[in-house]
């Protein structure tokens, strides 16, 4: 009497697992396919297992760049010293159609922000088109947000007492007035 295919296929899979179980030959066919899709042969496995887990920590990395892109990231830099901890204030900055800076939330031009001392996360944001900030600050020379497209945000240890001038790096923005200071108080 000839096996029908899924006879056939059944069977190859309880042979296979009898690999990776013992008890497996004592099961019913369905039973079989009910614990199991289709194991790989123990040979197979362990050949596999360490392409299997580059191509994990891969997609992680890989993953983990996508989003932090997307996101915009976030530096960390120093005006001193490298902050340690958590920012403790936010200060957001927005590049306003007319190439100045102003408040996001109004859209008003300012050509002066005040900030707190102590690690601040400076976010910039863009009203319209793309534009870029940098410090004056030899220390923050580094630098760099880009509002859209990132970094769009740092983390920056200010101090009391200090007065930090911004500008866009783009040639003429600064000129035309896309510059303005950050005094902390």
């Amino acid at each position: 009497m000839s096996r029908t295919p899924i006879e056939e296929q059944l069977t190859r899979r309880l042979h296979r697992l009898a690999d990776f179980a013992p008890a497996a030959a004592d099961r019913t066919p369905n039973e079989a396919l009910a614990s199991t899709a289709a194991p790989m042969p123990s040979t197979s496995r362990r050949r596999w297992a360490p392409a299997w887990a580059l191509g994990l920590a891969t997609a992680i990395v890989l993953g983990a760049v996508i989003v932090s892109h997307l996101t915009g990231g976030t530096q960390t830099q120093r005006a001193g010293t490298t902050p340690h901890g958590r920012a403790q204030h936010v200060l957001t900055i927005a590049a306003l159609p007319v190439l100045t800076f102003g408040d996001p939330l109004t859209g008003e031009p300012r050509t002066e922000f005040f900030a707190q001392p102590g690690i601040t996360t400076l976010r910039f944001v863009s009203l319209g088109g793309s534009e870029t900030l940098v410090f004056d600050e030899p220390a923050l020379s580094d630098v760099r947000l880009s509002a859209p497209g990132g970094p769009s945000q740092v983390n920056l240890l200010l101090e009391r007492g200090r007065t930090y001038t911004i500008a866009s790096s783009i040639p003429g923005h600064r000129r035309a007035g896309m510059e303005a200071t950050i005094t902390v108080r």
